[in-house]
Formats: structure tokens, sequence, C-alpha cells
């Protein structure tokens, strides 16, 4: 889509050196880099670098502004619940309802924890991928949209928008 996406596939312990090593490295550059923590949604400046960790069964969206190099990323267990739909009116118009120039990437909502062996969670993640995907499709144009729905990984995010990449940490859930 927007950035080079790097796909690596790691375990927790490497997932969160690799994380380190991309904050440290760009920190002695100068250049910040921005947590997004679960159950939060916050922006990243055109000079800043944004991530988040441990997309599990929640769902993380990212945005990115072709423009103006603003990214957003919404990270929550329970997209129903986190306003959604507010979010992306926020985004749009700061974008000055620019919906083209809105990039989004979608990750997470691994089905395949053994969080609930009755299936019940496993039913309402797979809702909440059905509504996102609903909820980004009627608002932003389809080939600015990335579905990437990771079964049985879990997933971090981290990108770097100096060196145009995103990296897409995957790691093994252990059930």
């Amino acid at each position: 889509m927007f950035m080079k996406k790097e796909f690596i596939e790691t375990n927790s312990f490497t997932l969160n050196k690799y994380l380190n090593n991309l904050i440290l490295k760009n920190k002695i550059k100068g250049i910040e880099s921005i947590e997004t923590i679960t159950d939060d949604f916050n922006k990243a400046g055109k000079r800043e670098n944004h991530f988040t960790r441990g997309i599990n069964p929640c769902i993380g969206v990212l945005f990115y502004n072709k423009i103006t190099k603003n990214s957003y990323i919404l990270h929550t267990p329970l997209i129903k619940d986190s306003e959604l739909v507010s979010k992306i009116i926020h985004i749009s118009k700061e974008s000055g309802n620019k919906k083209e120039n809105i990039l989004v990437d979608c990750y997470g909502a691994s089905i395949d924890s053994d969080m609930d062996k009755k299936g019940k969670y496993n039913l309402e993640i797979l809702g909440d991928r059905k509504y996102t995907e609903k909820m980004i499709k009627k608002i932003f144009p389809k080939e600015n949209i990335s579905f990437n729905w990771m079964e049985g990984k879990g997933t971090s995010i981290y990108l770097d928008k100096k060196q145009g990449k995103q990296y897409v940490f995957t790691r093994k859930l252990s059930l």
C-alpha cells in the first residue's frame, strides 16, 4: 500500500528485542517513537514513528495520511465499544475530508487462541472483524485498505516513516 511491509516471524523475546532496537536506533537519530497501548487511540506527527505491540485477539487499525504524514493507531480489544466511527470521522475531518489520502491497515483478531474452549470468544472476534471491515469499507476507498488478520499469531507493528517501512512482527501464540 503506502509503505513497504516487512513481515518478521519471531518469538516473544526476539520480538521485544527487535522493537526496542528500532526505538533506540531512531531515538539516537532524534526521532521519537510514539506507542499506542492496548485500549488506546493516538496520533503520531509526520516526524514521529508509531508503534503498538501485542495485538493478539485485539484489533489494531493503522491510519496513515499520505499528504500530512500523520498516523493514528487504534488498538482495542472491543472494536464495537471503541467508537471506531467517531475516530474515523475525526481522522477524515483532519484530512479535510479527503478520504482518498488516508491509507488503512488492519491487524490482529487472531481466532486460533485457546482463550475460551466453548468458542464464544472466537465468535466475538469474528464479529469484531466483520464490523471493522464493514465500517472501513464503507468510508475509505477499497484500494487504500489492507486487512491482515493473523490466525494463531500475535502481532506488533512499527511504522518507520523516515525509512518508508512498516515492520510487522508476528509470533506464534502458545496454546
